[in-house]
C-alpha cells in the first residue's frame, strides 16, 4: 500500500510560527504545502509552500 501524501504534522519555523504540513508535492525539488496555525489552534485560510529541504533542515517538530 502506498503512503498518503497527506501528513498533517506540525512544525515550528525559525521565526517561531507554527505550521501544519498538509501534503508533500513530489518532483525534482520536493515541496511541502503548509498552513499557518494561530494561537487559537486554527488554520489559516490559505496554503503556502516550503521546500522539503528547508523544512527538514531549519524547522523543529512541534509536540502538539
Amino acid at each position: 500500500m502506498a503512503s498518503s501524501p497527506y501528513m498533517y504534522k506540525r512544525f515550528i519555523l525559525p521565526t517561531g510560527k507554527v505550521v501544519e504540513v498538509r501534503r508533500v508535492e513530489r518532483g525534482h525539488n520536493p515541496e511541502v504545502v503548509v498552513r499557518e496555525v494561530n494561537e487559537h489552534d486554527q488554520l489559516a485560510p490559505r496554503d503556502d509552500t516550503l521546500t522539503l529541504n528547508f523544512l527538514l533542515k531549519h524547522c523543529k517538530r512541534a509536540l502538539a
